[in-house]
């Protein structure tokens, strides 16, 4: 176990590790030929559900993935606080609710910031967009799956990240969405031990 943490990035430096991934992903993307950013609405209503998997987030894709007698069903709303000069770029701010059940039979809240990015290679016959999203978790009771299963021990407070990809109707206002619902310790900063993943698909609709 020392060794183990003696490995891990420093505390200060866990955000950055998070970000930038998934800043490269976004930026590394060619825009296509849409005008605007998605459809323009500021708001957006989320509902997706998944099954927690055993494995590490970057293991959680693919035929391969470990997944646990454990679901998640969640709702969410989510506003636009801003775009960029040139539409590609959105910022939003999320609030989750999320209920467990199968080995874990708890309620989830999440809030979170995130960004996404839109005028993707494909957005003129697909409403598309990719978003990262980072904040707080907490969850009613000890999850027992994080604690058992994939843990030996897990706290009710954890940082919240997700990475998601929604497809669309190029004229419409909703995309189905497939989405990794993530949970840990952020490198210790809330425990030292927790977390878990989940692999969701749901629908997001756009609305004023």
């Amino acid at each position: 176990m020392t060794e183990m943490r003696h490995n891990m990035p420093p505390r200060k430096h866990w955000m950055a590790c998070l970000a930038v991934p998934f800043g490269a992903l976004l930026g590394a993307l060619p825009c296509g030929a849409a005008d605007q950013a998605g459809n323009g609405r500021d708001n957006a209503l989320l509902i997706y559900a998944g099954k927690l998997t055993g494995d590490p987030w970057y293991q959680s894709f693919g035929p391969g993935s470990h997944f646990l007698d454990s679901n998640i069903l969640v709702a969410a709303l989510s506003h636009t606080l801003g775009r960029s000069p040139d539409r590609r770029y959105s910022w939003e701010i999320e609030g989750q609710i999320g209920r467990h059940s199968g080995i874990q039979d708890h309620t989830e809240f999440n809030l979170l910031a995130g960004v996404r990015r839109h005028r993707l290679p494909w957005t003129s016959t697909l409403n598309s967009s990719v978003g990262v999203g980072l904040g707080l978790s907490r969850a009613s009771e000890i999850p027992r799956a994080e604690a058992t299963l994939i843990k030996d021990a897990s706290e009710k407070l954890l940082a919240y990240w997700h990475i998601d990809l929604t497809l669309g109707p190029p004229h419409d206002d909703w995309q189905a969405m497939l989405r990794l619902h993530h949970r840990s310790t952020a490198y210790g900063l809330f425990g030292d031990s927790g977390r878990s993943n989940a692999l969701t698909l749901g629908v997001r609709f756009d609305f004023d």
